[in-house]
């Protein structure tokens, strides 16, 4: 294993890794995470509410396209039984959360 992975870290271009996230002043034996992370972890705030960032909120992103969907289900009438109707019916409306 630790061949593969010292052919992988030769044949890689150098623009393949990505220093700016890199602490220097960590070293990776000490904490691999931070020596990794450090600068990212520096300036990236977690917000109160939130357990988690990402790069790009895709959370938010996915929760957004899906209300989309869904509200333009429920602006018109939906057949019982429908697959249309159970996406309405299964997500809760405007004001109402699971």
């Amino acid at each position: 294993m630790p061949l593969l992975l010292l052919a992988a870290c030769i044949t890689l271009p150098a623009a393949a890794l990505d220093t700016a996230r890199l602490d220097p002043a960590t070293r990776a034996n000490d904490d691999l995470f931070r020596a990794a992370n450090g600068a990212w972890l520096a300036a990236t705030a977690i917000p109160a509410e939130r357990s988690e960032v990402y790069g790009a909120d895709l959370p938010a992103s996915v929760n957004a396209r899906v209300r989309a969907i869904v509200d333009g289900l429920r602006a018109h009438p939906q057949a019982p039984g429908s697959i249309e109707r159970k996406l309405v019916d299964f997500h809760p409306g405007p004001g109402n959360s699971r």
